[in-house]
């Protein structure tokens, strides 16, 4: 039995029934098989078929014919467990199957039944029971393999029994889904550009002084996010008598405009590798407003920025090759998350947002003032009215927005909601509602939390001192035994190339192979690729998308149907491109990797 399994059995054991619960008794249906009636307060309403049980576990069947050895089951409702006795017994993969409950007393009734013991210890069984983190439970089981691999399963009235939990449960495994989606698109699209700023920053992040330095120095100080939606413009000039009484932290879009009008931010933050990031700053390259950066930052901003800069981290990883155990910051996949991940790690509160449309207000993607030239504004209409979905805006009504937008939404929803000592307003003059926000403008909002002038010598302090920065000897010495490890790694690699030679050659006929000991070697092979190994994390961007490509790749996948041929043929095509791919990439890498070292 898992540890979450485990975990609702204790829940569910320490569970009292309440006044507005629902009661339960297993009852033997007509075809003899065991049903559960639930009693809720005058009504009787069974879970699943009373005559024919046979016929409900028949219909979940039957959605489980075309699945593969990757596929994610999830059934919404456990019921007596006759259907789930059913799915393992005919599954013949090892597939992960998530239970969830939404009745604590049907996991009661469920556990008195003899075969209950079978199914909860076998280790392909995840049950929860529904409650209100039931997102943040699901999202740990889809990934970017199993994305487009799932089979869901409602079991038979469950959809109408459970309204409200039913409701709830399709709209996170759709926000869940997408939100995967956007990271695998990203990851596949960016890897280059990624490892490619990864590198490049290297030398140049001893001149940072860790996130950490930072932590609750402005403790209960408010602060105003500034982002760059379409009605960021309605509030531009109250910024300029807010900013002696407000942290005011911005992505680098609006930079321009804040100056312009004289407002200065007190942080600027860049989080992607994009090189419009550098046309927004290239400019302002002098100023002392310090800018939080993270590894994988545009490199050309980091490189050339002149002002202070402070550093968090994607990836904990990266913390061996600095030698300092650097804090993560909240990345949702906009700046604007991390601009209030910042504002929150610094203790502030409340967190007042602007120019937070994540949405298309007026059919605009960014506030005139913060757009670029290079954008074509027709063709931005075009993809608005081409690809657009609605949600409710700040006043109740409707508002277009993309998959996109309504990812971010979520995410920064999903922050909110994880900090509950932390109060959180929506200042901005239009665009989508977000949920845990209180509505305010911006007048009103500046008057009620204004407090005392902020105190900005104790940044200036802290990034000025250069005892807080990295040691630049010690990361490059990291750097040159990274690079020795990833040539290590390369050899290590190499030594499969014959057995994968021979894997083809076994499946294409020659029967003299040895595939008993092929197999056990390339065995080893998958499981060196599989884990995440110390010595892969400078190349995990290039890296990553290969293996993610290759093992979510449908015509890799092992099928019920296949013939052991079929199987073999399959798993050395498998083999041989993420040989290929990983040899190609680490060839790429050492040489960036060496220019980055000469850098130091």
């Amino acid at each position: 039995m898992n540890d979450l399994t485990k975990n609702t059995l204790k829940y569910v054991s320490d569970h009292k029934k309440g006044l507005t619960d629902d009661g339960c008794i297993i009852e033997s249906s007509r075809d003899d098989k065991n049903v559960i009636k639930l009693i809720r307060g005058s009504k009787q309403i069974y879970l699943g078929s009373r005559y024919n049980v046979q016929r409900d576990i028949d219909n979940v069947m039957s959605k489980l014919q075309n699945i593969n050895s990757q596929t994610l089951i999830i059934v919404f409702g456990l019921g007596t467990g006759e259907h789930i006795k059913s799915i393992l017994h005919s599954l013949k993969f090892q597939n992960k199957i998530l239970i969830i409950e939404p009745c604590a007393e049907v996991i009661k009734k469920f556990l008195k039944l003899n075969y209950s013991k079978y199914i909860l210890q076998d280790k392909r069984i995840y049950l929860i029971y529904f409650q209100e983190d039931i997102k943040f439970l699901i999202s740990n089981f889809i990934n970017e393999i199993n994305v487009y691999n799932l089979s869901i399963i409602i079991f038979p009235n469950y959809d109408r029994v459970f309204i409200r939990q039913y409701r709830k449960f399709v709209k996170c495994l759709k926000e869940i889904r997408n939100s995967v989606i956007v990271n695998l698109s990203t990851a596949l699209k960016l890897s280059q550009r990624f490892f490619s700023s990864l590198v490049k920053n290297i030398s140049y992040i001893p001149q940072s002084i860790a996130v950490n330095k930072l932590k609750k120095i402005y403790r209960d100080m408010p602060a105003i996010v500034v982002s760059s939606g379409p009605s960021l413009e309605k509030n531009m000039d109250q910024l300029k008598e807010l900013q002696k009484y407000f942290i005011i932290i911005s992505g680098l879009r609006n930079l321009k405009a804040l100056i312009e009008i004289g407002v200065t931010p007190d942080f600027l933050c860049v989080i992607d590798s994009m090189e419009i990031n550098y046309s927004f700053i290239k400019n302002y390259l002098n100023l002392n407003i310090p800018l939080l950066i993270y590894e994988n930052s545009n490199s050309k901003v980091i490189e050339n920025y002149k002002g202070p800069k402070i550093l968090y981290v994607s990836n904990k990883q990266f913390c061996k090759l600095l030698g300092y155990d650097v804090d993560l910051l909240y990345q949702g996949g906009s700046v604007a998350h991390t601009c209030t991940s910042l504002a929150a790690y610094m203790g502030c509160n409340p967190i007042i947002f602007i120019g937070q449309d994540l949405a298309y207000t007026n059919d605009k993607l960014h506030a005139d003032n913060t757009s670029n030239s290079s954008f074509n504004d027709i063709s931005i209409k075009e993809g608005i009215n081409k690809d657009y979905i609605w949600t409710e805006n700040v006043h109740g009504n409707k508002v277009k927005t993309s998959e996109v937008f309504n990812s971010f939404r979520t995410r920064l929803e999903d922050f909110i909601k994880f900090h509950k000592d932390t109060e959180f307003v929506n200042s901005t003059e239009g665009g989508a509602n977000i949920k845990g926000t209180k509505v305010l403008d911006l007048k009103t909002s500046g008057r009620i939390y204004k407090k005392s002038e902020k105190n900005r010598e104790i940044v200036r302090d802290i990034v000025n001192d250069k005892n807080n920065r990295f040691d630049s000897e010690k990361i490059k010495k990291e750097v040159i035994e990274n690079k020795k490890n990833l040539e290590d790694i390369l050899k290590y690699i190499e030594k499969f190339k014959t057995d994968i030679d021979n894997l083809n050659l076994y499946y294409n006929g020659n029967r003299s192979v040895n595939i008993n000991r092929i197999m056990s070697r390339l065995d080893k092979f998958d499981n060196f690729i599989k884990k995440n190994c110390d010595e892969f994390f400078l190349v995990n961007d290039l890296l990553n998308p290969v293996v993610l490509t290759v093992m979510s790749d449908k015509k890799f996948i092992l099928l019920e149907s296949d013939k052991e041929e079929t199987k073999g043929k399959k798993i050395a095509a498998k083999y041989k491109i993420l040989y290929d791919d990983i040899i190609k990439e680490i060839n790429t890498a050492l040489p960036m990797i060496e220019k980055s070292i000469k850098k130091f």
